[in-house]
């Protein structure tokens, strides 16, 4: 870029950025004459009326048009803004809240956040920054996004669950210094995140409950209304009361009220808020003074203090603002828990990947803390999980500030803060597998009593799925979904990328991928995403989404990719998992899952039951195959398993990347294994594949799968004439399923009639099988 187009550039984003302040100035002005717990009241009613009102056509007047323009971003972004201002102004208002203000005010903060969205793309396309290559001006563009518009948005519904786990190390601490534990501060917080997400709808079923009842007592004392309300107040003074708390939680902020809807003590409370005009640095005099690209002050503290009263404007940005400042006041308030904090939140970190996934990981050997030696130095490696072919090579990180620096002030400050976190853990990862790789066989170590003392042994080629992971406390999307832009990030050892997740988003995967086969078939796609460069998710939760809709969608991205797309963005992939969330009644709901036939999910279930060696790879084949491939396997398993009330065995052979023969029999006979290896070697010599999987599963008198065992089978170099002779008749029966497509291959050229044997070896009739 010349001199010239640079200067006509800056000048560009100099003025969006003035623009910006002047907004960002009149909205604090306007905001500062308004009661602010009746503001609060009417921002959340005007949700309310948003929701009634369909269009701003409908609304009667100026206000109630306003009102029906916001929705629950807009309002988020306005919140934000109010709590900003309360914390860095000084109040006094003795005038009645002004709806035809209030509606002004909604108009210039929508105005903020659109001019804030245009300043994002021009800041991004004029940066210099290369941090993240190629990738660093999209990849800011979407930090900057974030920045406006998200900022630790989660699902609030998982408030009690997070807390509970990520502050359960500091339990004895919290009881010390507050008088309650992990526990209760958890349940406090989700109490008042469900009081802002349900308070409305609670207090409106209370008014007209109360309104009923009154009504009711004034018409059975024979009164005029005006006496018999004030009969009625005098005589019901517990209902009269709930219905004034309800009025003031509907019209005046109540819903925010910490205190009338949580046990929280005080003091905690406390080290949650901000006084008054307490915070000073949000309007400080510089280029984004008073604007979305500072830090707004509910990113250090969420709550505000009203009347003595501390109030959450809004839920959606309080989780880590609320961790990090428990954390930190926790340590102001007791210096002396400095080092144990440290061992504990260690510990803690380094363990959670295994506790999460406690029930899916049954079985497995975990190894912690364990050290290794390599060119005369001594190494540590924070976790590994060994199970059944599959290695889990996991680095904690933690680094809780770095998402506190906006990533306008300082891109490079911002983004090198996050990628120390992400690359020191791809570092270590890369280190230790390349350690495995130096030998047939290398020993791992744990450092005791002073020694290191060798606690075993590790064969790299005993794993056929190895997951380097990176794993931070919190959420750093879109900057560690993108970490495989980074220079010197790539998979190691040229086939296994590295994935980058934060633990409350393991929560969440943990409650949709409930089982062994699913979580590590998930993980297995995840790293396959993670290993293409030129597809941008911008968070768990998008890959999450992709997968249960379109399981291997990576091969749609390949294909994307060949037909000459050089960069693609998959956005609001997430929506599956949001809109599950979202529902009053989602605990009583199954998440979201794939699409598995039943006849293939019985198979997986006798797979996961048996848990021979293996099973974890056959598992994880039989889900690589697209939805309509899922259909075409199980049309194929049922109709053998019926017919083996006629036989004492049935198969067929498929190929997919490698061969797969399905030998199934009778759970009361002794499988024949000898003969289904043989066949593996025939349907080897038959697909001209270097080996094939064997499924040997048993059926019961029920019709049930009732175990399965697997076995790799290599092909014989040299192939005697009954295989060859074997093979010959087998290709004609053999079915070829891909994991992208349904299609079948190799149809004879006569499709066979009604009542005719089908052509796929089934054993049944054409009508029956492939026939339907």
């Amino acid at each position: 870029m010349s001199s010239s187009e640079n200067a006509f550039s800056e000048t560009h984003v100099s003025e969006a950025l003035n623009g910006l302040k002047t907004l960002a100035l009149r909205l604090r002005q306007l905001i500062t004459t308004q009661p602010p717990k009746d503001l609060l009241g009417y921002i959340y009613a005007g949700l309310l009326f948003g929701g009634i009102t369909r269009s701003d056509e409908d609304a009667p007047n100026k206000t109630a048009k306003s009102l029906a323009k916001l929705n629950v971003d807009e309002a988020q972004f306005l919140l934000e803004y109010v709590h900003a201002v309360l914390a860095t102004t000084p109040l006094q208002v003795d005038t009645a809240l002004d709806e035809a203000i209030c509606a002004e005010i909604i108009l210039v903060a929508a105005e903020l956040r659109m001019a804030s969205m245009i300043a994002t793309m021009l800041i991004a396309s004029e940066t210099s920054e290369t941090e993240y290559g190629p990738g660093t001006k999209d990849l800011m563009f979407h930090a900057l996004t974030t920045w406006v518009l998200i900022r630790g948005g989660r699902y609030q519904v998982l408030e009690e669950e997070f807390f509970s786990f990520a502050l359960e190390p500091h339990n004895d601490a919290l009881l010390h210094t507050y008088g309650v534990g992990a526990n209760e501060v958890a349940i406090g917080i989700q109490a008042l995140a469900n009081s802002i997400r349900m308070g409305h709808d609670k207090a409106a079923r209370a008014i007209e409950s109360s309104m009923n009842n009154a009504q009711q007592f004034v018409q059975s004392r024979g009164k005029s209304m005006e006496e018999g309300m004030k009969q009625w107040r005098a005589e019901r003074a517990k209902e009269a009361a709930s219905a004034s708390a309800a009025f003031v939680d509907l019209f005046q902020g109540g819903i925010c009220n910490a205190r009338h809807h949580t046990k929280l003590p005080d003091i905690l409370l406390d080290d949650l808020s901000y006084e008054l005009a307490e915070e000073t640095e949000f309007y400080a005099p510089g280029d984004y003074s008073g604007t979305p690209f500072r830090t707004l002050p509910a990113r250090k503290k969420p709550l505000i203090k009203l009347d003595g009263a501390h109030y959450l404007t809004d839920p959606s940005f309080a989780r880590d603002a609320a961790y990090r400042a428990i954390l930190y006041n926790l340590l102001v308030r007791d210096p002396e828990y400095s080092e144990k904090f440290k061992q504990n939140q260690k510990e803690w970190s380094e363990s959670s990947f295994v506790k999460i996934f406690g029930r899916q990981l049954k079985g497995a050997k975990i190894l912690n803390e364990v050290y290794y030696r390599r060119n005369g130095k001594w190494f540590e490696n924070d976790t590994l999980v060994m199970l059944d072919g599959v290695l889990a090579v996991i680095e904690a990180k933690s680094g809780a500030a770095a998402t506190i620096a906006s990533p306008a002030e300082s891109f490079e400050r911002h983004a090198r803060a996050v990628r120390d976190l992400v690359v020191k853990a791809y570092d270590q990862c890369q280190r230790f597998i390349e350690y495995l790789a130096s030998a047939d066989e290398v020993p791992i170590y744990e450092f005791k009593d002073g020694r290191y003392e060798e606690v075993a042994r590790i064969r790299l080629s005993d794993y056929w799925l190895v997951l380097p992971i990176g794993l931070t406390v919190e959420s750093y999307s879109p900057f560690s979904t993108g970490s495989k832009q980074l220079t010197g990030i790539s998979p190691i050892l040229g086939k296994h990328p590295f994935i980058s997740v934060a633990i409350d988003e393991l929560l969440v995967l943990n409650r949709f991928l409930p089982g062994t086969g699913a979580l590590m078939h998930y993980l297995s796609i995840r790293q396959e995403a993670a290993g293409i460069k030129e597809v941008f998710l911008f968070d768990e939760f998008d890959h999450l989404g992709s997968y249960i809709e379109n399981n291997r969608f990576c091969e749609t991205v390949r294909r994307q990719l060949k037909e000459g797309a050089t960069l693609i963005t998959m956005d609001g992939m997430s929506s599956i998992v949001d809109d599950y969330f979202s529902t009053h009644d989602w605990e009583q709901k199954q998440p979201p899952r794939q699409d598995i036939p039943n006849e293939l999910q019985r198979l997986l279930a006798a797979l996961n039951v048996t848990r021979a060696s293996g099973w974890i790879e056959a598992d994880n084949r039989l889900r690589d195959f697209s939805f309509e491939g899922r259909k075409d396997l199980a049309q194929q398993l049922e109709p053998l398993r019926r017919s083996l009330r006629q036989h004492k065995h049935r198969y067929f052979a498929l190929r997919v990347d490698v061969g797969m023969l399905f030998w199934m029999h009778r759970s009361g006979d002794t499988p024949d294994i000898s003969a289904a290896q043989f066949k593996a070697q025939v349907a080897a010599e038959s697909l001209d594949v270097e080996k094939v999987m064997l499924i040997v599963f048993g059926v019961s008198d029920q019709g049930q799968y009732s175990h399965a065992t697997t076995y790799w089978i290599q092909r014989e170099q040299v192939t005697s004439d009954e295989i060859k002779a074997d093979a010959a008749a087998l290709s004609c029966r053999t079915i070829e399923l891909t994991t992208s497509s349904s299609a079948l291959s190799q149809r004879p050229a006569r499709i066979p009639g009604r009542n005719e044997p089908c052509w796929c070896g089934s054993g049944t009739k054409f009508k029956k099988c492939h026939g339907r």
